[in-house]
Parts: C-alpha cells; sequence; structure tokens
C-alpha cells in the first residue's frame, strides 16, 4: 500500500517519470537507463521499481506485461493514467485518444519495445 506522503504530493523525479511515460512506455530496467538524465538519478532497478509501484498504487502510472519478449519472461512495462496525463498537462489538456491509455496489442509488443530503446538510448 502506497504510504500517505506519497498519495498527497509529488516529487521532481516523480514528474521526471511522468514526462517520460509520456513520451513512451517504458520497463523499469529502461526507466533506470534513461533516469541518468534526471537531476536525482535512480542508482538501482529496485528503486524504481519501487517508485513505479507507488505511482501505479496512487492510480497515477499503469502497469502491463510484453508477452512477446525473448529472454527472462514477460516483463511489466508502465504506463501514464488519464490521473498522471492530468497532472502533467492540467485539467484543461485535452486528453489524447483512448487507445494512448491502453495496453498494446500483442503484434505490436516488439516494435513498441524496440521504440522505447531507441527513444532511452537516443535521450
Amino acid at each position: 500500500m502506497a504510504s500517505t506522503q506519497a498519495l498527497r504530493s509529488l516529487t521532481s523525479r516523480d514528474f521526471e517519470i511522468l514526462d517520460a511515460l509520456d513520451r513512451s512506455r517504458l520497463t523499469a530496467e529502461q526507466l533506470l537507463k534513461l533516469s541518468e538524465t534526471f537531476p536525482f538519478p535512480f542508482t538501482t532497478e529496485r528503486r524504481v521499481r519501487e517508485r513505479l509501484q507507488i505511482l501505479c498504487d496512487c492510480g497515477r502510472v499503469r502497469r502491463s506485461q510484453y508477452y512477446a519478449t525473448a529472454g527472462r519472461g514477460a516483463q511489466n512495462y508502465y504506463t501514464l493514467t488519464r490521473v498522471g496525463y492530468r497532472l502533467l498537462y492540467g485539467d484543461e489538456a485535452t486528453p489524447p485518444t483512448k487507445r494512448y491509455f491502453g495496453d498494446i496489442g500483442v503484434a505490436n509488443h516488439h516494435h513498441t519495445r524496440c521504440l522505447a530503446d531507441f527513444i532511452v538510448h537516443t535521450t
């Protein structure tokens, strides 16, 4: 369960996470690598997962699974929820299409994962 302090306020790092998830759906591993560009980067993947869990419990981020991946089983990827989107852009912002907040189709898992890897690498 998320702590009440985490439910009340967001840190600057949380806004960095939400902004990164607005660009692409990311795994914890990708977010750890991307956090090297943050003012306060994460030191371990475990810390990334803990923070993402708190954001999921608060309803700001959503977790889903990549099924079509090779390697160590299905990994979780994270996306913004409507609440997370409103935190970034305000209540007056027009939200994107419904598909923006939905799951990725199984046929697109590999492409989405490769695209996220490219975005992380170039950032």
